[in-house]
């Protein structure tokens, strides 16, 4: 039987700015939201692609209208990240990245079956939020246990969670 989910994915240094590794109670402010999306999946392995280009915390690029949020006459298309500043600029020797992505259901996670998760940094006032997770959900918050572990292990038993080391290269 298929599942729908949310899935949320993260991005975050992994070293303060002395090169030393951080506990995930250093590293819980770092953390980045890359996009939040919803999937059917199946049982047994299953491979999502999504363009970066699909990411829900991009704006469009092209001319926003003006006006101010709320009003008839704001944009909201426009309105988020430029794509151009959604990966980290890095070093020409690599910074050092964690890629974290949880899923959840989807049947508890959002306000209407009908209707894609929106945790963007803005939305049109008819639409409302609709993803009842808070911003940040499940890095938003302080743990009482683990906290001066690394992100891994905090989340090791944690089969809908995966952690992802990379590495980002600026060129040129």
């Amino acid at each position: 039987m298929r599942k729908r989910v949310v899935v949320r994915i993260f991005m975050a240094p992994t070293e303060d700015n002395l090169g030393q590794p951080m506990t995930f109670s250093q590293q819980r402010r770092h953390w980045g939201l890359m996009d939040v999306f919803d999937v059917n999946l199946a049982p047994g392995l299953n491979v999502v692609t999504r363009s970066s280009r699909q990411s829900s915390i991009l704006g469009q690029e092209r001319l926003a209208r003006r006006g101010q949020p709320g009003s008839n006459h704001f944009d909201y298309f426009g309105c988020g990240w430029p794509p151009h500043l959604l990966l980290p600029r890095g070093t020409e020797a690599g910074m050092k990245f964690q890629i974290f992505i949880i899923l959840t259901d989807a049947n508890l996670d959002l306000l209407s079956s009908n209707r894609v998760p929106r945790n963007s940094f803005c939305v049109p006032p008819q639409e409302n939020v609709q993803d009842r997770r808070p911003m940040g959900f499940p890095l938003d918050r302080r743990m009482v246990q683990g906290g001066s572990s690394p992100i891994r292990e905090v989340f090791r038993a944690f089969g809908n969670v995966r952690v992802v080391d990379i590495s980002v290269r600026h060129v040129g």
